[in-house]
C-alpha cells in the first residue's frame, strides 16, 4: 500500500512501479499493475449509519467486557474451590492448616 500526501484527483489512474536515478528521473517503469477510477460523489446520511461499517468499540465497552470476563473467571474459580471443599469433607479427609 502507498499513502499519498494529498487526495487523488477525479478520473482514471494507472498504478505502476518505477525506478529513479539520483536526479529523480524515471529510469525503469513496470507494466501497469492496476487501473482505477476515482469519482467524486455526494455523501448521504445513510453512509454514516450503515451497519456494515466497522466502528471501533468505545473504551467503556472494552472495560465492561473485561470486567464481565474477570467476574466470570472469579465465579468459576469460586465454584471449583467450593466443589473441591465439599468433596474433601465428604471423604472425611482431615483439614490441613
Amino acid at each position: 500500500s502507498y499513502d499519498l500526501g494529498s487526495d487523488v484527483a477525479d478520473g482514471a489512474h494507472t498504478v505502476y512501479v518505477a525506478v529513479t536515478d539520483e536526479t529523480g528521473k524515471i529510469t525503469k517503469k513496470s507494466e501497469p499493475l492496476a487501473l482505477f477510477v476515482q469519482a467524486a460523489q455526494a455523501v448521504t446520511r445513510g453512509d454514516f449509519l450503515r451497519p456494515d461499517v466497522n466502528v471501533p468499540a468505545a473504551p467503556a465497552a472494552d472495560v465492561q467486557r473485561y470486567y464481565l470476563g474477570a467476574v466470570g473467571i472469579l465465579m468459576v474459580t469460586a465454584l471449583a474451590a467450593a466443589w473441591f471443599q465439599i468433596r474433601r469433607i465428604r471423604r472425611g479427609t482431615p483439614r490441613q492448616s
